[in-house]
Formats: structure tokens, C-alpha cells, sequence
């Protein structure tokens, strides 16, 4: 009787342990969101939303890393041009899109990484792509908005 006594204790204190939540990737019972840094970007993080909005018409080569997350993928992306919205849904994890205007690609050497790749903007209207973000439990957005091109 005692065996099973000490058995179930034993039982017990591993469901205990098991069960208890990792609180360095935790804030208030929720996933840290994803942060980001930017070595040739500026841009405004409010928490699950990152808003990149001095993309020049010119467009360009521009890359993003997590800082607290070993990888993560893209899921949906929307995108708004010329007047014409559009939403792209994938089945499973997805690493890379190409687009007519656009490019995203997270590198296997390096999954903390997303380069983004933007043609330039013939239009005199800005484009706006924003692109989920996920490590599998924690949701971001990434609003870019690239700047329509002076017409003189």
C-alpha cells in the first residue's frame, strides 16, 4: 500500500511539473508577441502589429529579424493596389511568396530572418501588403505600405 501511495505522490509531482507554464515566454497568461529589429527599416511595433509606412516608391531590398523566437513562417498575406484588394491563403508553413510587386522569403540558414523584396511603384497610389506572421503560437501582422510614385 505504501508503494502505491508513494507511487501516486511520485505521479502527481510530475503532472505538477509538467503542467507548469514557461513564464519567460509568457506576459500576463499570453504568447510574447514576436519582436522585430530592422537595420534598414523604421517602423512602429503596437504589439501584434508592426506598421512599416516609408517604403519609397522606388521600392527595394529590406530585411527583418525576431529577436525573441528561433523561427517562424508566413500565413496569410493581403495585399491592396490600384484600387484591387486580394487575400492569399496557404495550407501548411510557408517560407517564401512571390508576387508581381513583391517578394518574402524567411532563409533556411537563417529562420529568424524575413527579406522582403518590393518592385518599384508605377502608380500614383500607395500599396498596402500586410503579411501574417506566426512561430506556431504567437499571431503578428506586418503592414507595409509603399508610397505611390510622383506624377510632375
Amino acid at each position: 500500500m505504501k508503494k502505491l501511495l508513494l507511487l501516486g505522490i511520485l505521479f502527481f509531482q510530475l503532472f505538477i511539473v509538467s503542467c507548469h507554464k514557461n513564464q519567460a515566454d509568457e506576459i500576463n497568461g499570453e504568447m510574447t508577441p514576436i519582436k522585430f529589429i530592422s537595420s534598414n527599416l523604421t517602423f512602429t511595433d503596437t504589439g501584434n502589429s508592426v506598421y512599416l509606412t516609408n517604403i519609397s516608391a522606388d521600392g527595394g531590398e529590406y530585411m527583418m529579424e525576431t529577436t525573441n523566437y528561433p523561427s517562424w513562417y508566413i500565413y496569410p498575406i493581403s495585399e491592396k493596389k490600384d484600387g484591387d484588394s486580394q487575400t492569399i491563403n496557404f495550407e501548411g508553413f510557408t517560407y517564401e511568396y512571390e508576387s508581381d510587386w513583391y517578394n518574402l522569403k524567411i532563409p533556411s540558414n537563417k529562420p529568424t530572418n524575413l527579406n522582403i523584396s518590393i518592385e518599384s511603384n508605377p502608380s500614383k497610389n500607395s500599396r498596402e501588403l500586410k503579411i501574417g506572421i506566426t512561430n506556431g503560437a504567437t499571431f503578428m501582422s506586418l503592414t507595409i505600405i509603399q508610397a505611390g510614385k510622383e506624377i510632375t
